[in-house]
């Protein structure tokens, strides 16, 4: 009895498969490790549908261009990159560097945010603060009641001290900055909270470093520490600021793989915008 129910199943299991058109991801793809080829189950389908002792109607196969699959090209038009998702983020270019554990950024356009900075708080605290304010403002808590869509990366200012310690690290003071959408940069409506204001960010440079996972003030130690053992290494010492380092997320609490944050830190000799006597890590105007 048992035969015959498999007999009968897999004929339906592969008629399934092919009408899908599925392919099943690689399981290190799925948690990050090493990229390898998916296992192709519409080809082994075909394989097994021409040995059995019967024909499929021809409704259950789909041709190839009804059912491209998983492996339908981006589209050109997709400017923004991979890591930025739908969402809006500021334009940029990176300059070709003979390294691969970091990258130097050039952002060539002032650009507007929205900010707020909180103090006397640990990083984890502060983040949240800061955060659930400037969620607000997008939400309509600005003064023409206006929705505006969310967008990355997500960052925060961070004033890194000489201690060891993971809080010590830096001092209890952060700015987080959210992205103005491209349609609202000429025209963004003003915050109706005091705590929360306009910015422009004029053009910049930074030495980038990527990493995965929930970012943390413990990863971001440990990433900037790395970023500037590289860039010692590689004869860079006196080009990057060192009163600032900045953190930017790219993803959603609810995206639990392929997570992508960077460390920013801002570079003077190929950052024209930079102000060196106003001690800022980067020029900003406030609206």
């Amino acid at each position: 009895m048992m035969a015959v129910k498999m007999k009968l199943v897999l004929p339906l299991l592969v008629v399934l498969l092919v009408s899908t058109d599925a392919k099943f991801p690689n399981l290190g793809q799925l948690f990050g490790k090493s990229p390898s080829k998916g296992m192709d189950v519409h080809s082994i389908a075909e394989k097994i549908i021409s040995k059995l002792p019967f024909k499929l109607p021809v409704s259950l196969r789909k041709s190839e261009a009804e059912s491209p699959g998983l492996d339908i090209a981006p589209s050109a038009k997709k400017l923004s990159p991979k890591f930025c998702a739908s969402y809006d983020c500021p334009n940029f270019y990176e300059m070709k560097l003979n390294v691969t554990d970091y990258k130097l950024r050039c952002y060539p356009k002032s650009y507007s945010w929205v900010s707020t900075t909180v103090e006397g708080k640990n990083s984890r605290d502060a983040g949240q603060t800061a955060f659930w304010r400037l969620f607000r403002y997008i939400q309509g808590n600005n003064e023409e009641e206006m929705k505006i869509k969310m967008t990355v990366p997500v960052t925060m200012e961070i004033q890194p001290n000489s201690a060891e310690s993971e809080e010590s690290f830096c001092r209890k003071n952060f700015t987080m900055s959210f992205f103005i959408p491209f349609k609202h940069q000429k025209n963004a409506p003003s915050p109706s909270a005091d705590n929360v204001h306009l910015t422009v960010v004029k053009p910049f440079c930074a030495y980038v470093k990527v990493y995965g996972g929930y970012s943390n003030i413990r990863k971001v130690k440990a990433n900037y520490n790395a970023l500037v053992k590289s860039l010692k290494r590689d004869g860079i010492v006196d080009d990057f600021r060192t009163d600032a380092i900045y953190s930017a997320g790219y993803d959603s609490p609810m995206k639990f793989f392929y997570r992508h944050n960077e460390v920013w830190l801002v570079s003077k000799k190929h950052s024209p915008a930079l102000s060196v006597n106003k001690g800022e890590a980067l020029e900003v105007d406030t609206l």
